[in-house]
């Protein structure tokens, strides 16, 4: 799925008068890093649920269907929380993945921001649940900062990520 949201970027990008590395959906770093490894932000796409959400559904899916529901899906209440500045949008299905309710929030944590966020909360939802560390990587086609979480307990696990092309971060889980 990450080929196809770069490739309708660039198709995008190339549609709206040419792109350099500042303008660019994705592109180029900048000062704003969450720190760690994956060093600054690429330049995101900003604005509301409504705005992102459609984009990025529509090129998710690329054909293969995609809806959008208004709860949590199956995300636990203790990281059912929405980090200051953003906003929650809906839990997403996508035909092509598995059946993995992928929860979507406008925010733009980024790096090791995430880890600063949600660790505490993963922490919460059973005995042994950790965050793992964040792995960012920024280049093509992928872009993103991603945590994994396990919990040794309960044998559930789930992944947050920022997207790379978009301010989202998108939460799987499964019990």
């Amino acid at each position: 799925m990450g080929y196809r949201r770069v490739a309708a970027t660039l198709a995008l990008c190339a549609l709206e008068a040419g792109c350099s590395s500042s303008s660019s959906p994705g592109g180029g770093g900048n000062a704003d890093s969450g720190g760690g490894g994956g060093g600054g932000a690429p330049n995101r796409v900003t604005g509301t649920c409504d705005q992102l959400v459609q984009d990025y559904l529509s090129i998710e899916t690329a054909g293969a269907g995609g809806t959008l529901e208004t709860g949590w899906g199956s995300v636990p209440s203790v990281l059912q929380v929405v980090p200051p500045g953003g906003s929650f949008c809906g839990t997403a299905t996508f035909a092509d993945g598995g059946g993995v309710p992928t929860t979507l929030i406008v925010s733009d944590l980024w790096d090791q921001q995430i880890s600063s966020f949600y660790a505490p909360l993963v922490q919460q939802i059973a005995s042994g649940c950790t965050l793992q560390p964040v792995d960012t990587m920024i280049g093509s086609p992928l872009q993103e900062s991603a945590a994994p979480f396990a919990c040794t307990s309960t044998g559930a696990g789930g992944t947050i990520i920022a997207d790379g092309s978009y301010t989202l971060i998108r939460i799987t889980y499964q019990p």
